[in-house]
């Protein structure tokens, strides 16, 4: 007895009619007729009554019946099991970002089609700095993360399959409307020389900040660093405020402020990367998701 004789079993005590059966599971009605005799010789019973004008289940096929039902049911359960495993189905996905990654558009709308398409995966966030994603997914501890760059060297040696660039976006500076600098086209890094900066905390280790003492150190410049903060929310809000200026990534000018507004940093290097980083072994989830993403930047370019 196998798998294929019990679907071919239950289309015949379903139909009651060897031809109806035999077209249902797509063979001739010869070889449908000698798999039952098979099986009924296999099984040393008798599973079907047959005459010229009817086919019926004897007491031992109609019993035999509910069991083939259970084993194809149990089997087709097992097989989806099987492949929801295979996408992490079973069990959540865990992804890492940092500070501004999820206010780009990229990141978002490919997470948002990927609910869409796989609706039984959940997704697990943690929001830790680049380099705390970098361990995390080196131990093992999340399966994906959306960082910003610059990444530290051992990271770039990782190779393209791990390491996706997904966008580099321009620092902007982050004013009040009102705000004397607010009339300039850009602003240079001299513009801001006596201006009180805002920025994430520097404890934190983001890559913002690594990026930004790289471009006033280039300037030999100071930034006069005011207030520290830990999220990009509470940043602006004090930028709305009054209370200084702040370099932020140009994602997160969206939604616009009436309170803010936001003017090009005329600087070298101005910018910041946006990247996915992956482990050594990619779970095909993250597959699909990473499969996503590369559609939306193809559409895009």
């Amino acid at each position: 007895m196998n798998f294929r004789q019990l679907r071919y079993f239950v289309a015949v005590a379903e139909e009651l009619h060897f031809g109806r059966a035999a077209a249902r599971v797509h063979i001739s009605q010869s070889p449908l007729s000698q798999q039952m005799k098979l099986l009924e010789r296999d099984l040393e019973v008798v599973l079907f009554e047959r005459d010229r004008r009817k086919v019926t289940l004897t007491p031992a096929g109609a019993e035999y019946l509910k069991h083939a039902r259970s084993i194809l049911e149990s089997a087709e359960i097992a097989a989806h099991s099987a492949r929801q495993a295979g996408l992490r189905e079973i069990g959540p996905i865990r992804l890492g970002y940092s500070v501004s990654a999820l206010y780009s558009s990229v990141v978002l709308n490919a997470i948002a089609e990927f609910r869409r398409l796989h609706p039984g995966i959940t997704i697990h966030f943690t929001e830790p700095t680049t380099r705390c994603s970098i361990r995390a997914l080196l131990a093992g501890e999340i399966d994906g993360a959306f960082v910003r760059g610059p990444l530290p060297r051992h990271v770039d040696r990782w190779g393209s399959d791990r390491v996706i660039l997904l966008a580099t976006e321009p620092l902007l500076v982050a004013i009040p409307r009102d705000h004397r600098l607010a009339r300039f086209s850009s602003i240079s890094i001299s513009d801001l020389q006596d201006e009180p900066l805002l920025a994430i905390s520097n404890r934190l280790g983001t890559a913002l900040n690594e990026r930004l003492a790289q471009i006033f150190s280039d300037e030999n410049r100071e930034p006069k660093v005011v207030m520290e903060t830990q999220e990009l929310s509470s940043l602006l809000g004090m930028v709305r405020a009054g209370v200084g200026v702040a370099i932020v990534p140009e994602a997160v000018t969206e939604p616009r402020s009436i309170h803010v507004t936001f003017k090009p940093l005329d600087a070298h290097g101005a910018h910041i990367e946006l990247y996915m980083l992956l482990p050594k072994r990619i779970p095909t989830a993250i597959s699909r998701l990473r499969a996503i993403l590369h559609a939306q930047r193809t559409r895009n370019v």
